[in-house]
C-alpha cells in the first residue's frame, strides 16, 4: 500500500489562500454631520468557495470493494466400535484442522456431522451419532472455537469399500468442517 506524502505548505501561501476564501467586506460610508447623496452605506460581500479536500485514504477506500474467497477444511475424526470417546490420534488431526483454520484467516464457521456404521439399531446409532457429535463440539468449545451447526445422521451415510461392501471404520466417524471466508480486496 502506497501512502501519499502531503507536505505543509508555507505560512505565507496559507495566510494567502485564507484570506482568499474569507469574507471580502467593503463599506462607504459617510459622516452623520456632511449629508451626502452617497447611500449612508453600500456593502459588497465576496465569499470564495472553499476547496473540497477529501483524505487520500478515504478516497481510496471507497474505490476499493471486497469479495470473499471461500474454502473448507474438514477432519474425518474416527471412533471405535461403539464408541464417542476422542482417541489420542484423532486429537491430533482435530487440533491441526482448528491450527489450520485460524492460520487461515479470521472468519470460519464449523459446521459437525456425526455418523455410526450400520451395526445397531437406526435409534441407537442416530445417539451414537449424537454423542460422537457431542465429544467434538466439547472439544472445539474447550479451544475457543464456536460450532456453528450440528447434524446426525446415524448409519444413513456410510462409506463403502471398492466392492460396495460397508467399511466400518470409516463409517464410525465425525466430519468437522471449517468454513473459512477471506476477505480479499478487489
Amino acid at each position: 500500500v502506497v501512502e501519499p506524502v502531503v507536505e505543509p505548505a508555507p505560512a505565507a501561501e496559507v495566510a494567502t489562500a485564507a484570506a482568499a476564501s474569507a469574507n471580502v467586506v467593503e463599506a462607504t460610508t459617510t459622516s452623520a454631520a456632511q449629508p451626502s447623496d452617497e447611500p449612508v452605506a453600500a456593502i459588497t460581500t465576496t465569499q470564495e468557495p472553499e476547496p473540497v479536500v477529501e483524505d487520500t485514504q478515504v478516497a481510496v477506500q471507497k474505490a476499493l470493494t471486497y469479495s470473499y474467497v471461500t474454502s473448507n477444511i474438514a477432519a474425518h475424526i474416527y471412533f471405535d466400535f461403539d464408541k464417542n470417546n476422542l482417541r489420542i490420534d484423532e486429537q491430533v488431526k482435530l487440533e491441526r484442522a482448528i491450527i489450520a483454520a485460524r492460520e487461515a484467516h479470521k472468519l470460519f464457521k464449523v459446521s459437525v456431522e456425526g455418523h455410526a456404521d450400520s451395526r445397531g439399531t437406526d435409534t441407537y446409532n442416530y445417539d451414537l451419532s449424537q454423542r460422537r457429535i457431542n465429544t467434538i463440539v466439547n472439544y472445539l468449545n474447550l479451544r475457543g472455537v464456536e460450532t456453528n451447526s450440528t447434524m446426525a445422521w446415524g448409519e444413513s451415510q456410510l462409506i463403502l469399500n471398492t466392492d460396495g461392501s460397508e467399511n466400518f471404520d470409516h463409517s464410525r466417524r465425525a466430519e468437522v468442517i471449517f468454513k473459512i471466508q477471506k476477505k480479499i480486496a478487489n
